[in-house]
């Protein structure tokens, strides 16, 4: 082909620019024909068809980021796209836009697209160690070029926000060229797994406290799971995980029978259990248990067993302490009884036969006395001992009424205080009037009260008795009687202005039997040993406030079921 100059260099001029263009990335590069030769002519073909061929790429390309973008916008994590040369945000999607726009240390209108991945951190408020942790993640996943994940934390002023982080590395010819940030939110994650940490963590202490643990034996794969407390009940071995036959072989001999049977019901019949039993541990320890588990059922068969065990041991010991102690009592009682029947029949005997022998004495003494032979010296003898005789009978006589009020039934019943006074007034009334005492009943604040009448009566007759007989030479006695409540109890006082009693020396044998502390009057010493004693038997107990020559005060607390509630 012959081609002059002038035509062969405007042809090359023409592929050359479309070259050029091309190369620039330009659509429109189609080019035209400027000469008559076939080879220019089928190289300008060529590279028209390469345009439109790059054309409809560039096209393609274009419909697949939008497609791309459009499953971006559709994700809830959020993503974004770092190149690494000046490591610029190059895509950012929606939910990546929202979530650093919501920082409170960014404008809404500040653009994301074109930053540095450092500069954005920063807008949104990364703390200087925040940065540093980023360059070092950043810096980790492009050395290593794998994908890293972090947990990433921030506080934007209403509570701390956690998201589950990624930088995954884009690799060209051995090179990072891009880095892709993912992140998730899952601050109600974190959130519900610290509560749920929490209820483990109370219910581990719970445990503890009640010593309670739990189990789940799965029928499936033959799998038993026991909690911390359950393990350190049954002392299992630290690294050893529990076995059906570990549990079976700390069951009691006398109890293993019974475990079977119950697991074995639990798991053909799917019956729920409840049982007592007793184990070993590894150490040798007896162990008491209350035993509950549920069955789990699908479609007819037991699929599992779950239930909690209880550590009853202390429980268990204190009812046979009480038990061995309530067999102890019985017994004591019995023997009591026993006690009480030969004293009572002592005393009977000493009240009753030396009666006769008595009388016989005195009858002896009273022939001798009659006879006109006898000296002087005989008959100081005879007095002497018929007052010895005559003291003897008192005390009979004493030990005669201790019995008949003992034998007394103890039923309490509904008393009317004031009428049991007026009654005493008209048993003693003489001796009232006698000594022309002044008997004060303005201070009976409570009027009823449960307690046995004709003991009560007993009480209230030795005490104003006792401040009529020693009373003051010269001084009428005065004798104020109270009622009131205290500490859920009825308490009656009766106060007088007699010669009183020194506590200090008689205080510790103020009850006992047949003790007086004054001599210028008869008495027996017996009456306060029996109202103590009436006292003492429905619960109560007395209290003596006195002082020598200025009088005596007796503080009678009835017991705790003294309270006369009305009905």
């Amino acid at each position: 082909m012959n081609q002059s100059t002038e035509q062969l260099v405007p042809g090359l001029q023409s592929i050359l620019d479309q070259l050029i263009c091309i190369a620039h990335g330009h659509h429109d590069c189609k080019g035209e024909v400027t000469g008559e030769d076939d080879t220019l002519d089928a190289i300008t073909v060529g590279l028209n068809m390469l345009t439109e061929e790059l054309a409809q790429r560039e096209l393609d390309l274009e419909d697949q980021n939008r497609t791309l973008e459009t499953m971006l916008e559709s994700v809830a994590e959020s993503i974004t796209m770092i190149e690494t040369e000046q490591f610029s945000l190059v895509v950012a999607n929606k939910a990546f836009i929202e979530r650093v726009t919501s920082a409170p240390n960014l404008e809404n209108d500040t653009p994301i697209r074109g930053l540095t991945l450092i500069e954005a951190a920063k807008k949104v408020g990364y703390s200087e160690s925040q940065v540093e942790f980023f360059n070092a993640w950043i810096k980790e996943s492009i050395s290593r070029k794998k994908r890293i994940h972090r947990l990433e934390e921030f506080d934007y002023g209403q509570g701390m926000r956690y998201f589950s982080s990624s930088l995954t590395p884009i690799v060209e010819a051995d090179r990072v060229k891009y880095l892709v940030y993912v992140s998730r939110e899952i601050t109600e994650e974190v959130k519900s797994s610290f509560k749920l940490s929490i209820s483990e963590s109370r219910l581990k202490q719970a445990q503890r406290i009640s010593n309670v643990g739990h189990f789940n034996f799965s029928l499936l794969d033959q799998s038993l799971s026991w909690s911390d407390q359950l393990k350190r009940i049954f002392e299992l071995p630290e690294g050893q995980d529990p076995s059906y036959e570990f549990f079976l072989n700390s069951i009691a001999p006398e109890h293993q029978e019974l475990m079977n049977s119950v697991i074995g019901n639990a798991i053909q019949k799917g019956e729920n259990f409840e049982v007592p039993h007793r184990m070993v541990t590894p150490s040798g320890k007896s162990k008491y248990l209350l035993c509950s588990g549920e069955a789990i059922r699908e479609n007819g068969q037991t699929i599992a067993i779950m239930g909690v065990a209880h550590e009853v041991t202390k429980d268990v010991i204190a009812k046979q302490r009480i038990q061995q102690q309530k067999v102890a009592l019985e017994e004591s009682n019995r023997k009591l009884s026993t006690a009480n029947n030969r004293l009572e029949e002592l005393a009977y005997i000493a009240s009753h036969d030396l009666k006769a022998p008595l009388l016989n004495f005195n009858a002896l003494l009273e022939m001798l006395e009659g006879q006109e032979e006898l000296g002087e010296f005989s008959k100081t003898l005879i007095a002497k001992m018929k007052q010895s005789a005559g003291g003897m009978n008192q005390t009979i006589q004493g030990l005669n009424t201790v019995l008949e009020n003992f034998q007394q039934q103890e039923e309490a019943e509904v008393c009317d205080i004031p009428s049991i006074i007026d009654q005493v007034q008209l048993s003693i009334g003489s001796l009232i009037e006698r000594e022309s005492a002044q008997l004060n009943v303005s201070a009976l604040a409570i009027e009823k009260t449960r307690f046995n009448k004709q003991r009560l009566e007993s009480i209230v007759q030795n005490l104003v008795s006792n401040s009529l007989k020693y009373r003051q030479e010269d001084l009428a006695p005065a004798i104020n009687i109270s009622s009131y409540t205290k500490d859920d109890e009825v308490v009656l006082e009766v106060a007088d202005n007699g010669v009183g009693i020194d506590l200090e020396i008689n205080g510790d044998r103020m009850f006992g039997l047949f003790k007086r502390f004054h001599t210028h009057v008869e008495g027996r010493g017996i009456g306060l040993h029996m109202i103590n004693s009436f006292v003492a038997d429905a619960g109560g107990h007395i209290e003596v406030e006195s002082e020598v020559n200025k009088g005596t005060t007796f503080k009678v607390h009835l017991g705790p079921e003294s309270i006369a509630y009305e009905a």
